[in-house]
């Protein structure tokens, strides 16, 4: 706090009114003082704290999307990407897959007659067939030719015997059977079927003695069928 200030006025002054009026102007100046101090006190002192001011957060802005794009040309093999290759050390490699095929059509349905039943149909018919129409049929015909010729040349001692059958079943190991008499002509007057399929001499059979034996091994669901003419 500021001092008091008192003033004096002494009564003797030879200036007595110049005296008032100084003691006015102090007057006016300490009222002055005291104003100016209450108001550097107002300006330095700090005044209570303000409540707290609320946040306003403004509304969230629209996303706007846009347009798509257009589409990619397709990637060729080769250019815009390497071909798999084939996988080392154990690893296998990337497959590609290729276009799918064409579907094949339906094949006509066969024949649901066995061999022999075809035989015995065919048997039944009256025309003529054509040697070619049947398979095989010709180099039955030639083998046929050829037993007679070798029949007519052979010399034998008690002449030509009757015709004998023979049938034997295969068991998927046997190639040789045992026939009941000698064949004529060297073996080769004879005619050989297996399930009803013409067998040709020397490709597919031989005839040693009383022996037949087969180039192939038969199975147990095929048939030997044998017509010789014995010695």
């Amino acid at each position: 706090m500021p001092k008091e200030i008192k003033i004096v006025l002494k009564k003797n002054s030879e200036d007595g009114e110049s005296n008032m009026l100084l003691a006015d102007l102090l007057k006016k100046v300490l009222a002055m003082n005291d104003q100016v101090i209450k108001l550097i006190r107002e300006k330095t002192i700090p005044g209570p704290k303000g409540p707290k001011g609320d946040s306003i957060t403004g509304p969230q802005g629209d996303s706007i999307e846009g347009p798509p794009g257009p589409q990619g040309d397709k990637p060729i093999a080769g250019e815009d990407y390497s071909i798999p290759k084939d996988g080392k050390d154990g690893k296998d490699g990337e497959s590609i897959k290729g276009d799918k095929g064409d579907t094949g059509k339906d094949a006509e349905d066969g024949s649901p007659d066995t061999p022999k039943q075809i035989i015995t149909k065919l048997n039944t018919l009256e025309e003529q067939i054509n040697v070619k129409s049947v398979r095989g049929l010709s180099e039955i015909i030639t083998g046929l030719r050829r037993a007679i010729q070798s029949v007519r040349s052979f010399k034998g001692g008690g002449g030509m015997g009757d015709p004998v059958h023979q049938t034997f079943s295969g068991n998927g190991s046997l190639t040789s059977f045992t026939l009941s008499n000698n064949v004529a002509a060297n073996g080769k007057a004879a005619w050989v079927y297996v399930n009803g399929q013409f067998q040709v001499n020397t490709t597919h059979w031989s005839i040693s003695g009383k022996t037949l034996t087969l180039t192939f091994t038969p199975t147990s669901s095929e048939t030997i069928d044998i017509t010789y003419i014995r010695t």
